[in-house]
């Protein structure tokens, strides 16, 4: 435990164990005898401050009002100032990616990953078909032949389902860019 005793410069912080190696307290801390009969302060409580604008930082131990005080209140530096706005905006943007990201999650949602791994190569195959219909679709040919769908009309709802995916996952990146972009113009 660490006690706060006076001596000739003022105050100084010393390990109880140390200073008193045959003294217990009962209670856990020592009495007001006690600490008057061997030079002992109690310590202040921690200054209030406000943190938008202040800081605590430890000095040199000093009594003042009785007890030994610890701390001492400034006004933060514009340097201070900088590193905490730079972090406020990095946990905004972090919101705001986590935010987009459960956009993405959700329209991906009734997906599986596998399926999706398919998605690129389902996309290039609905391409070349749309452009030539003799085109090799061994995906898109596959799909059709085991589910009985005709392969122009898979191929017409995985243009719909791309034209989809490709306008809402651009709103939400639009979304994003644009929240981001307003927090450095801020």
């Amino acid at each position: 435990m660490k006690l706060a005793k006076l001596n000739n410069n003022g105050v100084e912080i010393v390990e109880a164990r140390k200073e008193w190696p045959n003294v217990s307290f009962p209670k856990g801390v020592p009495d007001f005898q006690w600490m008057q009969e061997n030079s002992v302060v109690p310590f202040a409580p921690s200054p209030s401050f406000d943190s938008t604008i202040q800081k605590r930082v430890a000095v040199t131990p000093f009594l003042e009002d009785g007890k030994c005080q610890r701390w001492q209140i400034v006004d933060l530096t514009e340097d201070d100032l900088n590193v905490i706005a730079e972090k406020e905006r990095m946990r905004q943007i972090s919101v705001i990616e986590s935010q987009f990201q459960e956009g993405i999650n959700a329209l991906k949602s009734s997906y599986s990953e596998e399926e999706i791994l398919t998605w690129p190569q389902q996309k290039e195959e609905a391409k070349a078909f749309s452009a030539n219909p003799s085109a090799d679709i061994p995906l898109i040919q596959a799909m059709a032949d085991s589910s009985g769908e005709s392969v122009e009309a898979l191929v017409s709802r995985i243009n719909e389902k791309v034209l989809y995916f490709s306008q809402e996952s651009g709103k939400l990146l639009g979304e994003k860019k644009k929240a981001i972009k307003d927090l450095t113009t801020s």
